[in-house]
C-alpha cells in the first residue's frame, strides 16, 4: 500500500507542478489513510447499484448506499482536516523545482541501464536528488527573503494593485474593466494559489469588481470591506461571514504584508488610505475624493503615489513619481493637474507597472 502511494506522488509530481506551480507533500499519508475508505466506497456503490436495479431484491441496495455515503464523507473530511494544516501544499514556481524535477528524472533514467549494484546506485540517486531540493530550497530562500514589489495592472477604468513577497500575495484594491479579469488573474496565478489580504477600499466598481472573479480562482485568507452603510455591512457579513470582515467609520490599523512589508490603512470621512512601506520604498494610495487634507501629516511624503483621479487638496502631497491607473483619455483629462502634484508621471496605460519596495 505504501510503494504504491509513494509511487503514484512521485510520478505524477513533476506534472502537478509544472501544470499547476504546487505540489502536496501530505498526499502519500492522505492517501494512506484514504485507502480502506476508497475501497470499501467502490465495492458497496458497485454493490448499491447492482442490485437497487433488481425489482425484487432492490431493498438490499440502502445498507450499501448508507455505507457508501459514511464513506464519502469520511473522505472528505480527512482530505479537508489535511488541507488545513501548514505546508499542506508547496508552491513550485522557483527555478529550483524545476532543476530538482530534471535532475530526478536523469536519475531515474540512468537507473535503468544501471546493471551492475544497482541497490548502491539507488541510494547514491536518492541522496543525489535530495541535495539538489534542500540546497535549492535553501539558496531560493536566502535570494528571496529580502523580495517585495507592488504591481500596479493595466485595467482600465480603475485599481487593480497587489504587494507580492516570496510566500505571500495580497492586493490592496481589485477594481477595473472586465475585459483584464482573466489576464490579471492568470498573471497572479503564475505565483500564488491564495491571496492573503483582499482590500476593498470601497464598493465602487473602480476598486471592488474583480472580487467576483478572485473568489473563484484564488483561496481568500481574508477579505477587508470598508463601507459605512451598515445595511451593507450586514448583508456582506451574511455573504460570506468566514473571510469577510466589514468596517466603516474613522479607524487606523496596520497589516502586516510580509515580514518587510506593511500596509498601513487609514480610514478618515468614508475615505480609506493605504500606506504601503517596504525596506526603501513608499507608496499611498488615495482613492477617487479622497481628501489629502483628512491624512496625517506623516503619511503625506511617499515615494509614489496611487491614484486614478486627482484628491481633493493634491498640493499637500510631495512624492517622487505619480502612478496613474486609468486610459490614456482619463490622463489627458487630468495631466495638468496631476504634473502639478510631481513632474514625473507613469501611467498603466501603456502597461502594468512594478514598484520594488524593497530593493530601491
Amino acid at each position: 500500500m505504501l510503494s504504491v502511494s509513494v509511487s503514484a506522488f512521485l510520478w505524477i509530481l513533476p506534472i502537478t507542478a509544472v501544470a499547476f506551480n504546487r505540489i502536496s507533500p501530505t498526499v502519500i499519508l492522505v492517501s494512506l489513510l484514504c485507502e480502506p475508505f476508497v475501497s470499501a466506497l467502490l465495492v458497496c456503490s458497485l454493490l448499491s447499484s447492482v442490485i437497487f436495479i433488481c425489482p425484487f431484491i432492490s431493498f438490499f441496495a440502502y445498507p450499501f448506499a448508507l455505507v457508501s455515503g459514511l464513506c464519502s464523507k469520511a473522505i472528505l473530511w480527512l482530505v479537508s482536516t489535511f488541507s488545513q494544516l501548514p505546508f499542506s501544499t508547496v508552491k513550485t514556481h522557483s527555478l529550483y523545482w524545476f532543476v530538482w524535477i530534471g535532475v530526478s528524472i536523469f536519475l531515474a533514467i540512468g537507473g535503468w541501464f544501471t546493471i551492475n549494484n544497482r541497490k548502491f546506485y539507488v541510494k547514491i540517486s536518492v541522496l543525489l536528488s535530495a541535495s539538489v531540493l534542500i540546497i535549492g530550497a535553501s539558496l531560493n530562500v536566502l535570494l528571496t527573503a529580502d523580495n517585495g514589489e507592488m504591481k500596479i495592472y493595466s485595467v482600465g477604468n480603475g485599481v487593480f494593485a497587489t504587494v507580492n513577497c516570496p510566500d505571500s500575495c495580497s492586493v490592496i484594491s481589485c477594481g477595473g474593466n472586465r475585459a483584464s479579469a482573466d489576464d490579471v488573474t492568470a498573471d497572479i496565478g503564475e505565483s500564488y494559489s491564495d491571496i492573503e489580504y483582499m482590500i476593498i477600499p470601497n464598493q465602487n466598481n473602480k476598486y471592488s469588481s474583480f472580487e467576483r472573479f478572485a473568489v473563484t480562482k484564488f483561496d481568500l485568507n481574508n477579505i477587508l470591506v470598508y463601507d459605512s452603510d451598515i445595511e451593507k455591512q450586514n448583508l456582506l457579513n451574511a455573504f460570506d461571514g468566514n473571510s469577510r470582515q466589514t468596517f466603516g467609520g474613522n479607524r487606523r490599523f496596520t497589516l502586516n504584508l510580509s515580514d518587510t512589508v506593511t500596509d498601513e490603512v487609514i480610514c478618515e470621512d468614508n475615505t480609506m488610505f493605504q500606506y504601503i512601506k517596504g525596506k526603501s520604498a513608499t507608496a499611498l494610495f488615495v482613492p477617487s475624493h479622497g481628501d489629502v487634507s483628512k491624512l496625517p501629516e506623516k503619511y503625506r511624503n511617499p515615494d509614489y503615489l496611487l491614484i486614478d483621479s486627482v484628491p481633493e487638496n493634491s498640493k499637500l502631497i510631495s512624492c517622487k513619481a505619480v502612478i496613474f491607473s486609468g486610459t490614456e483619455k482619463q490622463l489627458q483629462k487630468r495631466y495638468d493637474s496631476i504634473k502639478e502634484i510631481s513632474p514625473t508621471v507613469i501611467s498603466t496605460a501603456d502597461g502594468s507597472i512594478t514598484v520594488n519596495l524593497n530593493g530601491g
